[in-house]
């Protein structure tokens, strides 16, 4: 009506009536926008509640938090006190004294599982992805090509600096200048990868940069989180958020700071309570048309929202005025029943999908001339206040989805939590049995006769030091009257039912004990658990194999999309590369191989297996979490100790000299005992020597003085020998070889 008003001939409006007129008109086909998309929030938010996936969720939080049917008064109960005499997390029922335990052993199976991969997925010294290069084809097979090149202009042969054996640059001893040699086909294609090559590492450090502002492995860490206690885990991301950065700004001879703002890729994992995708999109949410993901805002965070330009200021002032009223998802979160009072707190909403292009520009977006364009628009009180178009040119939804174990055509996924549920329920119904038993078996049930005794204070209960009378018209003896009956103890029966509910907690999430820091009833020996830790890594192996499919792969397949839209980066790091989830699978693969790097250090310096004792310790130092680079040298001081080590010897010859002096010491050594058994030989012929003296006296009647002549001419001779055995161990000493 107001557009034919507009048209009429002879009808006229002033600039400011015109700009009213326009802007209510664009109102209005915001408010028919706003009826599409709620309708289709509320069918997915009907599709989700009626699959059922939100029953298993609310479970499974309660089974981590230790909570079931039994016990739910008494622990999970957050509601304010209802009188001054208790709130409502007292007794449903007094007079039930059945013991209503709750041994969770849910708890800590999830954390362990989601700690074990996170550890493995999550390292502090590597990454779990990188980029490469695509090969081209026509490339790789010239990269052999030896055909000179020639300058297609001056059609001279192209030259090129020539290269040694040794990969350095050749140089010419007399003159000091490179040697240059003809350029060939596959010098030119050596160039081309090396150029790609190094594109492509300065794009992964790039992106590593904008994932490390996000603080990508602590969010990272929160979806593995969620994947092992509710079965499903999202990633969202990369999408434009406003940082801040400062520099130095010496200009005129001053230092001053300057604060500036920047748009930024960020990623952060989202609970799977606030995701509603398309009911139709089966197993892949990116199979349906579009995705809901719902969030909490305050009102004052509302009403800063105006400052931005890009939101409908109209829009957001009505939201204000409405008060966030209207709710249209029953939190049946656990993180939203602490918060039972959320009057200050409006629900938004982020719609991804598609939009038209009249759609979009009567939400104030200038667009192509296409008749479908993928958005984002953002809702409260059923009201849009924004939307944008997909910085993904290809539309593709900024969410990833992991799942621990798949369920049949259904995006979400069963965690531990669920996996452990039967075995958590007779844990839970074995062990109020022993409780029960043991309180029944504690003391006898006491059968009395009333008419024989009596209580002296009128009360029949056991008390200590209590007097009965036994009435005077009764017969029989006193035992007659009273009957101890004592309850069975049944406890080791029962313990078995306990220990089968832990074995089958073990056999169903195909997490055993051994994994959660617990020998179990793993063998003792080392090959036996070594073959348990690599059986149990299988379903590890799995979960890595998962996310990298699921997550690394197309999430930073967006950041790489993201590179390459961004005005802001230089072109030279911009190319055509492919995403390569190297790590989870590697990474899992190693955590195994750590064993075997530790048992390596006895052979590390043995110079037959040929080993590198620096990238051993490097090694080492990873698989015990331990960065290297704390203990080497800097590159700097290596280089010096290097240059030290060159000017000092030629390493050859130090090797030729270390065997020539262990040789020497060897020899020496030798000599050394060879000397001190003659001298013990000369000293036992001395006594010997005395001792026959002493007899030839006695038996021939001959002077001592004749004797000693006869043999000092006897030791003259043997002197002479001796002389000439120490010159020829001094030639050996000095020459290697005797005389």
């Amino acid at each position: 009506m107001q557009e034919q008003e507009l048209s009429q001939p002879g009808t006229e409006l002033s600039e400011e009536e015109r700009a009213k007129a326009e802007r209510e008109q664009q109102l209005a086909k915001i408010a028919s926008l706003a009826g599409v998309l709620v309708k289709s929030r509320d069918l997915a938010i009907e599709a989700r509640q009626t699959s059922g996936i939100e029953e298993d969720w609310l479970e499974d939080e309660e089974f981590y938090e230790g909570i079931d049917d039994a016990n739910r008064d008494l622990v999970r109960n957050r509601a304010k006190p209802q009188s001054p005499d208790g709130g409502s997390d007292r007794l449903i029922n007094k007079q039930d004294v059945r013991s209503r335990v709750f041994l969770n052993i849910t708890r800590p199976y999830v954390d362990a599982a989601a700690a074990k991969v996170a550890d493995m997925l999550l390292p502090t010294d590597d990454q779990n992805w990188g980029i490469e290069p695509t090969p081209i084809p026509t490339l790789v097979k010239k990269k052999d090509d030896q055909t000179p090149v020639v300058d297609p202009v001056s059609m001279n042969p192209m030259m090129v600096q020539g290269v040694g054996p040794d990969g350095q640059p050749m140089m010419d001893p007399e003159t000091n200048q490179p040697i240059m040699r003809q350029k060939t086909v596959a010098d030119q294609v050596k160039e081309v990868l090396d150029q790609a090559k190094q594109a492509a590492k300065d794009a992964e450090t790039r992106i590593d940069d904008w994932l490390s502002e996000s603080n990508y492995n602590n969010e990272t860490r929160k979806c593995i989180e969620f994947t092992a206690r509710l079965g499903t885990g999202i990633m969202k991301g990369p999408y434009p958020v406003e940082r801040k950065r400062s520099a130095i700004n010496r200009d005129g001879g001053l230092i001053t700071m300057v604060n500036e703002s920047y748009l930024g890729p960020e990623s952060r994992a989202i609970s799977p309570w606030n995701i509603y995708p398309d009911p139709n999109c089966g197993n892949n949410i990116h199979n349906g048309t579009h995705i809901w993901e719902k969030d909490k805002i305050t009102a004052r965070q509302l009403n800063e929202l105006m400052n931005d330009e890009t939101y409908i200021a109209e829009n957001i002032q009505q939201c204000l005025r409405e008060g966030p009223q209207k709710k249209y998802v029953a939190d049946n979160a656990p993180d939203a029943q602490i918060n039972l009072d959320e009057k200050d707190l409006f629900d938004i909403w982020f719609w991804h999908g598609f939009l038209g292009r009249e759609e979009m520009e009567a939400m104030g977006c200038e667009c192509d001339e296409f008749d479908l364009v993928p958005a984002i628009v953002t809702l409260v009180n059923d009201v849009p206040i924004k939307a944008v178009p997909n910085p993904s040119e290809s539309g593709d939804f900024p969410y990833d989805v992991m799942t621990w174990q798949a369920r049949d055509d259904y995006w979400a996924g069963i965690g531990v939590a669920r996996q452990i549920r039967t075995p958590q329920r007779m844990l839970n119904g074995a062990i109020r049995q022993v409780m029960d038993n043991a309180g029944l078996s504690a003391g006898p049930q006491l059968v009395i006769r009333k008419g024989v005794v009596e209580p002296e204070n009128g009360q029949w209960k056991l008390e200590p030091r209590k007097i009965w009378v036994m009435q005077e018209e009764s017969e029989g003896k006193v035992q007659d009257a009273f009957a101890a009956i004592n309850i069975q103890s049944l406890q080791a029966e029962l313990m078995g039912i306990v220990q089968f509910s832990i074995k089958m907690a073990e056999d169903v999430t195909g997490l055993p004990m051994l994994l959660q820091g617990q020998q179990g009833k793993a063998p003792e020996t080392v090959g036996g658990m070594q073959m348990l830790n690599n059986n149990a890594s299988t379903v590890l192996r799995r979960i890595a194999r998962t996310f990298d499919d699921s997550i690394t792969e197309p999430h930073i397949r967006r950041y790489y999309e993201w590179l390459l839209l961004d005005p802001d980066v230089p072109s030279h790091e911009k190319g055509d590369f492919k995403i390569v989830a190297r790590g989870s699978s590697a990474l899992v693969e190693r955590d195994i191989e750590n064993q075997a790097i530790a048992e390596m250090g006895a052979i590390v310096t043995n110079p037959v297996f040929g080993i590198n004792p620096k990238k051993w310790f490097a090694e080492h130092c990873k698989s015990r979490r331990l960065d290297p680079n704390t203990f080497q040298y800097t590159e700097e001081e290596q280089a010096k100790i290097d240059e030290s080590m060159a000017q000092q010897k030629d390493p050859a010859v130090m090797v030729a000299e270390l065997r020539y002096k262990e040789t020497m010491e060897k020899v020496n050594l030798e000599l050394q005992d060879k000397q001190a058994e003659r001298e013990f030989k000369l000293q036992l012929a001395h006594i010997e020597e005395n001792i026959a003296m002493i007899r030839l006296a006695e038996e021939k009647n001959m002077s001592i003085s004749k004797i000693k002549a006869e043999l000092a001419r006897t030791a003259m001779t043997e002197k002479n020998k001796r002389d000439l055995q120490t010159q020829e161990i001094a030639v050996k000493k000095t020459q290697g070889s005797g005389i």
